[in-house]
């Protein structure tokens, strides 16, 4: 009697088992990384790779602080100027609002759809003319023939800025101009948010120049810090944080019709995690690779610097026009 129901039992204990290591092998989840405690790894990393002290970072202390980056140029020094990785000099439009392009007028004319962008310097133009870049390009696509002057691109691209720090870009200036629709562009390494990152050399040294992308600080310290830090880090929890949860934001603060990722190349695990979770999310996005853009030859500004040359910017310009007219037809204006 005994063996029969110990029989029995057996494939209770069998199920409980294989709950047990399924959920502990499988089941990961972004909040079970301590993103403090591997940054604050990532920090001491790179510190002694490059003959410093370690360092325990006052987390709470850091956290109580205003932001020091506005992301927005509304204030830049009278001496700031504006060049491309490889140093060479371009003069981009600021408006009263901080960012690239003419004046905007903060209250939507009638019959008119405003779109935003967000990105970082693919989305700015980084190395270009005001009218040479992708979100110029899209508003004179999207005004030809019988819809003349029925849209507005507003560009907040911002140079340096992640996906997270887009996020708050949209929240802090973007939202108060009541878009229609706006567009998010993905650039590899989105993942890393580089203006927290400068944000924490300031808090460390102190250090006054970092608004200039020449601070030599800044220079030395964000490669390694975001490179130890994904060493420190799976890509997916770090994409997870910093990615996927800030699209998920933005889109409950627009609506997911009215959001369209726009993803520059990238490649390996990278876009194969960005990609599936699109899709697992039902979010319209463009891959600009599945057209042919790359980062070759006419489409960069140099074999030194992978930012969209002026004919990329127009062909992206092109793709983006016709998928989002055609959203904006189907009713989302």
């Amino acid at each position: 009697m005994d063996a029969e129901k110990n029989l029995n039992f057996l494939p209770i204990a069998f199920l409980l088992i294989f709950i047990v290591f399924f959920f502990g092998c499988f089941h990961t989840s972004g909040e079970e990384i301590n993103f403090q405690d591997a940054r604050c790894q990532a920090m001491n990393k790179t510190f002694a790779y490059l003959g410093r002290d370690s360092i325990c970072i006052d987390w709470e202390k850091y956290k109580a602080l205003p932001p020091l980056y506005p992301l927005t140029y509304k204030n830049i020094h009278s001496e700031f100027v504006f060049h491309t990785i490889t140093g060479v000099l371009f003069y981009p439009s600021i408006n009263s609002y901080g960012f690239r392009g003419g004046e905007w007028a903060k209250e939507k004319a009638q019959n008119k759809s405003r779109i935003v962008v967000l990105g970082d310097s693919f989305a700015f133009g980084e190395g270009l003319d005001d009218n040479q870049t992708w979100p110029f390009l899209l508003e004179k696509y999207l005004n030809k023939g019988v819809n003349r002057g029925s849209f507005e691109v507003l560009n907040f691209g911002y140079q340096g800025s992640s996906t997270t720090e887009e996020l708050r870009i949209f929240e802090q200036e973007a939202s108060v101009f009541s878009p229609d629709f706006v567009i998010l562009s993905y650039t590899p390494g989105d993942y890393t948010p580089a203006v927290l990152h400068r944000n924490l050399i300031h808090f460390l040294f102190n250090e006054e120049n970092l608004g200039s992308r020449a601070s030599n600080l800044q220079k030395i310290y964000l490669p390694k810090i975001s490179e130890v830090l994904e060493e420190e880090v799976p890509l997916i929890e770090l994409m997870r944080l910093y990615v996927f949860k800030p699209i998920l934001t933005l889109a409950n603060q627009t609506g997911k019709e009215r959001l369209l990722i726009l993803i520059f190349p990238c490649g390996g695990e990278e876009i194969h995690f960005l990609e599936s979770f699109l899709i697992e999310n039902s979010f319209n996005y463009i891959k600009l690779s599945d057209y042919g853009i790359n980062y070759e030859d006419e489409y960069i500004l140099s074999p030194d610097d992978l930012h969209p040359s002026a004919y990329a910017c127009e062909k992206t310009s092109e793709i983006l026009g016709r998928v989002v007219g055609d959203l904006l037809e189907d009713g989302l204006n």
